[in-house]
């Protein structure tokens, strides 16, 4: 069974996004309305998404890269023919 690590772009993505959403809703309750979410916040966001996904996709390439042993790999019988 594969053990999950919970990685540090994905906490500050999560604790960035339940802050905003957090101060959102309190503001929207204290307003009664709906305000607009600031486009610098908007923007750290799409940053964090974007190095979350970009470690993703270089993690999951990461088994890929490695090669067996030279011990385990056996040389092709007709290799030299």
């Amino acid at each position: 069974m594969e053990q999950t690590v919970f990685s540090a772009t994905r906490l500050g993505f999560l604790a960035w996004v339940l802050g905003v959403l957090g101060v959102w809703i309190v503001r929207s309750i204290d307003d009664k309305g709906m305000p607009a979410i600031d486009n610098s916040i908007l923007t750290m966001i799409g940053i964090l998404m974007t190095g979350k996904a970009v470690q993703s996709f270089s993690e999951n390439e990461a088994p890929h890269k490695q090669q067996a042993p030279a011990a385990e790999v056996a040389p092709s019988a007709g290799a030299n023919s």
